[in-house]
């Protein structure tokens, strides 16, 4: 496969004991499929239309039926839509159909040509205490296809090239994301499928961000950045539809297997010459595995152990440019340069000698003045769960068993009743999807959990408060206040 570094490094997309926070999807799934309608339009060839199905071994009549039955109803609906110019399409139009047995979801891709599905068993979600939510449904079939473009280009490039090519990949890369994936209880933070982001001071976002610069000046081949500490965001310039694929690439798989790797005693990744002056503590974790061995001149992105991924050309997403990824990290700081022209090991070495002295200096300051720190977010999870989504920023935290980063909160003291979170999902879904920039909601469930969203600026907070005096509208109202005030001020404002 084209592909250099594969993104089914970890066991589990999260490497943790998710027991009882996480749910896999092949636990709770009927079945999932990609086709393309028009290769099978010809009487007798409509299971040509499959490019994907798992399960694999259902037989290929029924694979037919259910991807027909998807294109049925996508057709049908397609006649009570009001028509949009094909500039104003939205690019991940949708379908929800739910029966006594099953919750399915359909989105078309790349210009109505694809249609990707996804069918969840009533009966075992039940039996897995996972909330169904539609709409969460959706956004996991939408970073599904995005990882799989990240690292293979658009489906229609690749049926358009050889369309049996495009099948082995599907197959090559669905097969084990499916049996990897893991969905959280607590629908709501799939949903959101932000990022954690580590908020700065302006002085030393400046220095962040001066050195990223620095870097573009000196090696103009580096073209995008990306600027992670300790697995938290700090800044970057990639296209805002990439960073939430490449964050949840670098910070689920990547890294945790490159550092895994480091730990190896026969590891001799990007080693040096013995005594070689301007030692410091940076290294490259993608990258020739030997930066002392002269360029050939003729070092292909395969011998340079660069993975390869295709990034978005403009905020809309509909072009992609491949580049090479090059990591390069010093103590708990990971720089990630994206790079459209070839490399070689004497531009490495010279980027060696210049980022390692500079990123071990800024990240040995970033660990000093924020070590662990969770930007005044304190995890209050023994008198409340939060979840907070900032929509710009793309930033996600939340108390719900594991943090954007990847690290499970020790605080679970207190456990969330199943039917909250389903009322959760009823409850913020309109409120969350209005376009409003201000607004409130608030209720109270029968086992007296209350559940109060706020939303200011386009910032959302909910919160999930457990059952306590005072019990009243009004005194809830101020309790929420004197949380956020204490809790989110930094972030969130009243």
């Amino acid at each position: 496969m084209m592909m250099t570094h594969s993104f089914f490094g970890n066991s589990s997309l999260y490497g943790l004991d998710t027991t009882g926070v996480l749910c896999k999807v092949m636990d709770v799934m009927e079945h999932f499929f990609i086709c393309h309608p028009e290769s099978g339009r010809r009487e007798g060839s409509e299971h040509e239309r499959i490019m994907f199905f798992s399960p694999s071994s259902e037989r290929t009549d029924k694979q037919t039926d259910i991807t027909g039955l998807a294109e049925a109803v996508v057709n049908f609906t397609e006649n009570f839509s009001q028509p949009q110019p094909e500039d104003e399409t939205p690019e991940f139009e949708h379908r929800y159909v739910t029966t006594t047995n099953f919750a399915e979801v359909y989105i078309r891709l790349e210009n109505r040509k694809f249609i990707m599905g996804l069918s969840l068993n009533r009966k075992s979600c039940q039996e897995m205490d996972y909330t169904l939510h539609l709409p969460t449904l959706k956004t996991i079939l939408v970073t599904a296809y995005k990882t799989f473009k990240l690292f293979f280009g658009s489906f229609g490039r690749l049926i358009e090239a050889n369309p049996k090519v495009f099948k082995d990949r599907l197959n090559y890369f669905f097969s084990r994301y499916l049996s990897l994936l893991k969905v959280n209880q607590m629908p709501l933070v799939d949903y959101f499928a932000g990022v954690d982001f580590l908020q700065l001071e302006s002085v030393d976002f400046l220095r962040v961000e001066t050195l990223t610069a620095q870097v573009q000046e000196q090696f103009p081949q580096i073209e995008k950045v990306m600027f992670l500490y300790q697995n938290r965001l700090m800044w970057y310039s990639v296209s805002k539809v990439d960073v939430i694929v490449l964050f949840r690439y670098l910070t689920q798989s990547f890294l945790p297997t490159s550092l895994r790797a480091e730990l190896k005693p026969d590891s001799h990744l990007n080693r040096r010459p013995s005594g070689s002056p301007g030692q410091h503590e940076g290294k490259f974790l993608s990258g020739p595995s030997d930066l002392t061995r002269p360029s050939s001149g003729d070092d292909s992105p395969k011998d340079m152990k660069c993975p390869v991924v295709y990034l978005s050309t403009d905020e809309e997403s509909r072009h992609l440019s491949a580049s090479q990824l090059i990591v390069y990290r010093a103590l708990n700081a990971t720089m990630c340069m994206f790079v459209k022209k070839n490399i070689n090991r004497d531009i490495l070495h010279d980027l060696d000698a210049f980022l390692g002295p500079e990123l071990s200096k800024l990240a040995s300051r970033i660990g000093e003045v924020y070590g662990n720190s969770n930007n005044g977010i304190k995890a209050e999870a023994d008198y409340f769960h939060f979840i907070y989504y900032n929509p710009v920023s793309l930033s996600v935290k939340t108390s719900f068993g594991l943090s954007t980063d990847g690290n499970s909160n020790n605080t679970q003291s207190l456990i969330v009743p199943k039917n909250v979170y389903r009322m959760a999902c009823e409850v913020c879904e309109n409120f969350i999807a209005d376009g409003e920039q201000f607004g409130q909601v608030q209720c109270k469930g029968d086992d007296d959990w209350w559940i109060v969203g706020r939303k200011s600026n386009g910032r959302i907070l909910i919160l999930f408060l457990p059952p306590r005096p005072p019990t009243t509208v009004n005194d809830v109202d101020g309790y929420v206040s004197q949380i956020i005030k204490t809790h989110f001020d930094s972030i969130f404002v009243i």
